[in-house]
Order: structure tokens, then C-alpha cells, then sequence
């Protein structure tokens, strides 16, 4: 599936919020009722303008976004140089262990 040709992410359209091509129809609000256990024709008789690719657009949309967030703490990294006091370059250094 190709969500790109179903999905659109446009600034004036649902304040630049993903929702499916053509219509006002959020791709969080479908992933949200999927979650609730919404079946794909309850989906659809809620919002007559998807159509059953719409949805798995959706889906996929979601899955590929998951994919690019990284879930790891990010970790600071200090540059210790002369200006720094010992003191706190010590600080600092216990803290990253």
C-alpha cells in the first residue's frame, strides 16, 4: 500500500495535520477508532467519504511513522574544555555514567 497517494499533510487543510486526500477526515481519527476497536465498516459508515483503501492508508501512514521515531532518551553531551571548573566537569561526567 501507498499511503502517499491517500494521505495528505497540507498547511491549510486540517492545520497541516495528516488526513486523507480530499477530505477533512484525520488519519489519527481513524488510527484512534481502530484502536477502540472500531471495525473497518463502522469506520466507514461513520464517515461515508473513505473508502476501505483510505483506511489502510492510515494504517500504513501510522506504521511508517512509528518506524522514524526513535523511543531512546537522547543523551547530552557536554564539551569540558578550560573554561569549566573541575569541579563541574566532574559533575557532569558522574551524571553521564
Amino acid at each position: 500500500m501507498n499511503w502517499r497517494e491517500r494521505i495528505s499533510v497540507d498547511p491549510v487543510v486540517c492545520h497541516g495535520k495528516a488526513s486523507v486526500a480530499g477530505t477533512r477526515v484525520l488519519v489519527s481519527t481513524i488510527l484512534d477508532n481502530l484502536a477502540d476497536d472500531c471495525t473497518e465498516d463502522e469506520i466507514l459508515r461513520q464517515y461515508p467519504s473513505l473508502k476501505h483503501d483510505d483506511i489502510r492508508a492510515a494504517i500504513a501512514y501510522g506504521a511508517e511513522l512509528a518506524r522514524s521515531i526513535s523511543m531512546q532518551p537522547e543523551i547530552l553531551k557536554f564539551k569540558v574544555d578550560e573554561n569549566l571548573p573541575e569541579v563541574a566537569a566532574e559533575i557532569l561526567r558522574d551524571r553521564a555514567r
